[in-house]
């Protein structure tokens, strides 16, 4: 048969012009949409693990640093407790402000 179709009913319409290679454009320029949207998320997710990643990285050397001046503390110039005091201080208001998102707080 010739003339365009209704694809989903299988029957002919007549009278009206052939968009198939319109068609056929389009979903190939919806396929290349969907593939930059897919290689777009990829990135995004390697962005979002390297970014976790950095994240953990620094609150191990947080709690590091502050292990090893807890040991050291007895041996602390006044001035230096007072200075490790605000920022044991504000690791732990920094703590509570993050919150409990990787639920490590829950035994």
């Amino acid at each position: 048969m010739t003339g365009p179709f209704a694809p989903h009913l299988g029957i002919p319409i007549y009278g009206l012009p052939d968009n198939s290679s319109q068609l056929n454009r389009i979903e190939a320029q919806l396929a290349r949409i969907e593939t930059r949207i897919e290689e777009n998320m990829a990135t995004e997710v390697e962005q979002f693990e390297a970014l976790t990643a950095k994240v953990d990285d620094l609150a191990a050397d947080v709690r590091e640093a502050i292990r090893i001046l807890t040991e050291e503390r007895a041996n602390l110039s006044a001035e230096g407790q007072e200075a490790f005091d605000v920022l044991a201080a504000k690791v732990g208001d920094l703590d509570t402000e993050v919150g409990d998102a990787d639920g490590s707080d829950i035994p």
